[in-house]
């Protein structure tokens, strides 16, 4: 059987000072998956923080959100692996984040956002996870995920966008802070991009932003 050397990130918020890693070998087969390596880690670890359904974690600081083949990862990563959350910033037990920490983030924009239903205000936590793949060096930046979230409400409601646009155009916490995430992620988030490209050039550089219309030619080319 073949191999891949494992450092997986132990930590518990309000029980340990600082995060520490534990190593391991394990040993696959052909067949086997990254969910099967955080099975391996739940039984080796006792009582170990991970999602085995919805995946989101970093090896080697790339994040991956897919159950894919061992040996794809292998090929991409080496046989050294650390496995990390997608942010230890927001680390709650292990692999987990605080999901109710980063929801604070945008409790300002909720109170706003009175117009929302319940089912539209829940909908933002299938993008939650979204605002962790950028390194938070500027932590004022909204993320990715939301303006994915906002691009998603005004396809409910277009009558809100020049409300929505202040958020979407804030110089400090706005959508112009976006860089390329498509590297930071395996395999390689196009789609992500294309999309935050998408919503620049049909809602930030539409014909009432023209002001802001030379920056899309920041765009990353591929």
């Amino acid at each position: 059987m073949d191999k891949v050397h494992l450092e997986a990130f132990t930590f518990e918020a309000g029980v340990d000072y600082l995060p520490y890693y534990k190593k391991f070998v394990f040993r696959f087969n052909q067949n086997q998956t990254l969910k099967d390596i955080l099975h391996f880690l739940k039984s080796e670890i006792e009582g170990y923080g991970c999602d085995t359904n919805a995946l989101a974690l970093r090896i080697n600081g790339i994040a991956v959100f897919e159950d894919i083949d061992i040996i794809e990862l292998i090929q991409q990563f080496g046989e050294q692996w650390q496995i990390e959350p997608l942010s230890t910033y927001y680390a709650s037990k292990d692999l987990l984040f605080d999901r109710q920490m980063l929801w604070k983030r945008y409790e300002s924009f909720f109170v706003w956002a009175d117009f929302l239903s319940v089912e539209e205000r829940e909908e933002f936590e299938k993008y939650l996870a979204l605002n962790l793949i950028t390194p938070m060096k500027n932590d004022i930046y909204l993320g990715d995920g939301f303006f994915l979230y906002l691009k998603w409400i005004l396809s409910r409601h277009p009558d809100r966008i020049k409300a929505i646009r202040e958020w979407i155009l804030d110089t400090q916490s706005g959508i112009l802070n976006f860089v390329s995430l498509a590297d930071m992620v395996y395999p390689r988030a196009n789609a992500i991009d294309e999309e935050i490209w998408e919503f620049m050039r049909d809602i930030v550089f539409s014909s009432e932003s023209q002001q802001w219309k030379h920056l899309y030619t920041l765009k990353v080319q591929k």
